[in-house]
């Protein structure tokens, strides 16, 4: 019988490429590992590249003088909210995330700072003060964050146990 004969190859093993030709491995690697450290630990800064929104209000806490108005300080924040809500193409930010992000006094500086920090392009502003003994004055700014510049002022006066109406008064 004829022998089968195997055909057999050869196999010369392939030098391996040294570092040396690899030098540049080292320092992308490095800077990759850099670039994640630095996205993964450093914090970004609240509102930092935030888009301001020219249809989203909020409405601050309204500064007020008299411990009876001090609960309007707030209080103002949900009424001129509720109105203010879907009047056209606005919306307004919730009066719990403005409470919690608000940060100074009734003034145009701290509401544009609040704008930027929650990405209201417009923010509502204001102060209570007493007339009387029993009668008060509400007055309030809007502020365009956008074009940074007073969009208008209003002021009501009333009673000051009928709030809900000089809110109401206000907003229109």
């Amino acid at each position: 019988p004829a022998e089968a004969t195997v055909p057999t190859t050869t196999m010369q093993a392939q030098p391996q490429p040294s570092w040396r030709h690899r030098w540049w491995l080292l320092p992308a690697g490095a800077a990759i590992a850099l670039a994640v450290a630095l996205a993964v630990i450093v914090p970004r800064r609240p509102g930092a590249g935030t888009t301001l929104d020219p249809n989203l209000v909020a409405v601050a806490p309204f500064d007020g003088v008299g411990s009876e108005l001090e609960l309007w300080r707030e209080g103002m924040v949900d009424l001129l909210s509720r109105n203010f809500d879907g009047a056209g193409s606005l919306r307004t930010v919730s009066p719990s995330v403005v409470i919690h992000r608000w940060n100074g006094r009734a003034d145009p500086a701290s509401a544009a700072a609040l704008g930027r920090r929650i990405g209201a392009g417009l923010v509502v502003f204001g102060n209570l003060g007493a007339i009387g003994p029993d009668s008060v004055r509400v007055a309030a700014t809007i502020l365009d964050v956008v074009r940074r510049r007073t969009m208008g002022e209003a002021e009501v006066r009333g009673y000051a146990d009928h709030m809900a109406q000089l809110a109401d008064a206000l907003t229109i």
